[in-house]
């Protein structure tokens, strides 16, 4: 119970440093602008925010893409942060992060120090942004259209969904208002079923590879530190030795390759700048061990990403996935 309550305290504490901190809402790239502008035939009311048909050919799953209130698939919507509309929940701020220096809410005085080195930190990055380089990010949730589900979704609408530069929630429900899509996909809405889901939305990602640099997907119960990303894909060396080549220490080892391509998997993994395929996030190995005959077995070795806290792909890693899906 105390770890619950905890956690709550802290949502509620990054909400309230979040309201205070969130300046007017990053523009999107003058391009995805322009290329999501014109506006589709259909009458329902939010017409303006359907892009129109994807560019795929392929009509079975995971191509199926967002579905219309029509009842047409393979719909394209405008994942401009313009359509997120927030709810501005009521704050009590004699018990929720006080604005008054020195005072603190249910966030403790420790935690009202931290908030405020953190607001501090997000301050002096947006003041020192240069202009050299501002990745283009895509921000994807996956989720469904239960209440809970529902309340999370607003609450990343409330908080850091307007910090990104493109913004999709894949849901069974659309509502523009939350970023929210009716993305179809194989199985039902259930836990078991959530990789079919998790395919689909990339397979979906495929269509915006151009118009985005970086793609984040998480679920909707993530807290994503916007600001965060954004210095480390744009301003880390990591980042751009990764991007000129540099293999990491999982790259660079036998464990995630084959014995018979060793020799050369300096060439083979190796890309230059822009096409090399990233991957930004933790990462979960299994290993099985498979019996082929009485004599003869050999272990298996799979490597994916972790869902729960999100990850990080580059237009390159998505192309690269979503050809290779099947």
């Amino acid at each position: 119970m105390r770890y619950k309550v905890t956690a709550i305290m802290w949502v509620i504490a990054a909400h309230c440093l979040l309201s205070m901190i969130l300046l007017k809402p990053q523009s999107e790239d003058d391009g995805v602008r322009r290329q999501f502008r014109t506006a589709s035939s259909w009458g329902d009311g939010d017409r303006r925010w359907w892009q129109g048909k994807m560019a795929t050919t392929r009509s079975d799953h995971p191509y199926l893409g967002a579905r219309h209130p029509s009842g047409e698939a393979q719909m394209l919507v405008n994942p401009s942060v313009d359509r997120l509309k927030p709810s501005n929940p009521p704050r009590d701020e004699t018990t929720t992060c006080p604005g008054s220096p020195g005072m603190h809410g249910i966030e403790g005085r420790g935690g009202a120090e931290v908030l405020s080195k953190v607001r501090r930190g997000i301050t002096r990055f947006r003041e020192s942004m240069t202009k050299r380089r501002r990745s283009r990010i895509l921000c994807m949730v996956y989720t469904v259209h239960l209440s809970e589900n529902v309340d999370n979704l607003r609450s990343i609408v409330d908080t850091w969904a307007r910090q990104c530069d493109g913004f999709i929630a894949a849901s069974n429900y659309t509502d523009h208002s939350a970023g929210s899509v009716d993305l179809l996909h194989r199985g039902n809405e259930t836990y078991t079923a959530m990789w079919q889901k998790v395919r689909s939305t990339w397979a979906y990602a495929y269509e915006y590879r151009e118009s985005y640099d970086f793609f984040h997907i998480a679920g909707d119960d993530v807290y994503v530190a916007v600001d965060n990303l954004r210095s480390y894909l744009d301003e880390s060396k990591e980042v751009k030795r990764l991007e000129e080549g540099f293999l990491d220490v999982i790259a660079n080892n036998t464990w995630f390759r084959e014995p018979t391509d060793y020799k050369n998997s300096t060439l083979k993994y190796r890309y230059k700048k822009p096409s090399r395929p990233l991957f930004f996030g933790c990462t979960v190995m299994h290993l099985k061990t498979l019996k082929v005959n009485e004599t003869y077995k050999y272990n298996l070795r799979t490597i994916w990403p972790a869902g729960g806290p999100g990850y990080t792909l580059n237009s390159a890693a998505v192309e690269l996935f979503v050809q290779n899906i099947d």
